[in-house]
């Protein structure tokens, strides 16, 4: 067996494949969609933690980084359930980084803003909605996978290893608004 020095769990489900286009309100919502939603989004970090942190323990270092979501720190209509289920990632990172601490497994979220990714390109082909949210992105652009991958390979470094149990943003500043 290898060890196991680090995990990126990006783990995430979006309740409705029209992204951003008919979500549900809290009102709306039904168990379906809750479930899935808080299946995929909490149980599966949960399941991933649960089972790969025993093959890090004793080694004296570990990385363990939960991706969460801008959603996690404000939301939006329709949103809610994505919301819930990606804030108790920040409460299980939470929680999972003060259990850790005596193994020296450090546990870290990244909060990602909106990314250039396949499941954004629709949003990036409509010309309105991506103004949109370009115009409530104080960086008025959107972040590259890259930079979130920049972040995780910091937060395995020797740079970061005072860091655990917290929350990292890369969101273009907008959760600073």
């Amino acid at each position: 067996d290898l060890p196991i020095d680090g995990v990126f769990i990006g783990i995430g489900h979006t309740p409705n494949t029209k992204l951003f286009e008919g979500q549900l309100t809290l009102n709306e919502s039904g168990y379906i969609e809750t479930h899935h939603g808080s299946k995929t989004n909490i149980t599966g970090v949960f399941l991933m933690c649960k089972y790969i942190v025993p093959l890090m323990k004793g080694q004296g270092y570990g990385r363990v980084i939960n991706l969460t979501s801008i959603m996690a720190h404000v939301s939006s209509t329709g949103r809610g359930v994505y919301s819930a289920t990606k804030h108790a990632v920040l409460g299980l990172t939470r929680a999972l980084a003060l259990e850790l601490v005596d193994d020296k497994i450090n546990v870290v979220a990244i909060s990602p803003g909106f990314v250039a990714t396949d499941l954004t390109a629709p949003l990036r082909a409509d010309p309105v909605k991506n103004q949109a949210l370009m115009d409530q992105t104080p960086m008025g652009r959107w972040g590259q996978p890259e930079e979130i991958a920049a972040m995780a390979l910091y937060i395995c470094s020797d740079a970061a290893s005072f860091m655990t149990g917290n929350d990292v943003l890369v969101d273009g500043g907008w959760c600073a608004q």
